[in-house]
């Protein structure tokens, strides 16, 4: 995890991260650029914690809509080619970004960022809404974009979008719910990877976790 150094009275200040910085003129984001394939972010702190504030672009390759449990694998929401480029070509891959099964998304994040934890999901949550904690998920989704009872407000410029996920090869949930891998791994009943992951949606405003088998794909914010 980064800190914000405060300079010169505060009237600068550097985001420690990979890649160049520069701020974007909002209120507290900064932006950084990924130097392995030139994607440019903006990050948001959120309490002390600075977060991504767009999911994961990192493409190295493309495997269609297969899941897998036993190697890395990168998707793009119904895309089921194997081109990097084209995949990188759609509108989904510009919107939502790249999903990620387990094993993929432990090491996707930019040298200087990781994929966080549990407890530091849990922190996010807990200090946007220390009292019930109820409320995060509405405040950390992006305004305008989500169907549902419950509109983002978007409060941290967290601007959570739905993304969906990948599972039994098949895409599910765009425009409905977003879901983020953290770093935190196990192994199921059986001794296969599972990992816990966070979601949202616009029926509650709630951020829920819970564990899932590791050839699942979701998004993945970096820390």
């Amino acid at each position: 995890m980064k800190l914000f150094k405060y300079m010169f009275l505060g009237l600068a200040f550097l985001l420690v991260a990979c890649g160049s910085k520069g701020t974007d003129g909002g209120a507290g984001a900064t932006t950084f650029t990924d130097e392995r394939d030139g994607n440019v972010y903006k990050a948001v702190d959120i309490h002390g914690q600075t977060w991504m504030a767009e999911n994961l672009r990192y493409l190295p390759s493309v495997n269609g809509n297969k899941n897998d449990i036993d190697v890395p694998t990168y998707h793009v929401y119904d895309y089921d080619g194997s081109d990097v480029e084209e995949a990188k070509a759609t509108d989904a891959y510009a919107e939502t970004g790249v999903l990620y099964n387990l094993l993929a998304a432990l090491e996707a994040c930019p040298e200087g960022w990781h994929l966080p934890t549990e407890a530091e999901w849990n922190s996010a949550i807990d200090n946007i809404d220390p009292v019930y904690g109820g409320s995060s998920g509405r405040k950390l989704r992006a305004k305008g974009v989500w169907e549902g009872e419950y509109p983002g407000t978007d409060d941290y410029g967290f601007a959570a979008i739905p993304g969906g996920y990948l599972d039994f090869n098949k895409f599910m949930k765009i425009d409905e719910s977003a879901y983020w891998w953290s770093a935190t791994e196990g192994e199921d009943w059986l001794g296969k990877l599972e990992g816990h992951y966070y979601s949202v949606n616009g029926e509650s405003t709630n951020v829920y976790d819970d564990k899932a088998k590791g050839e699942r794909a979701y998004s993945v914010r970096c820390i």
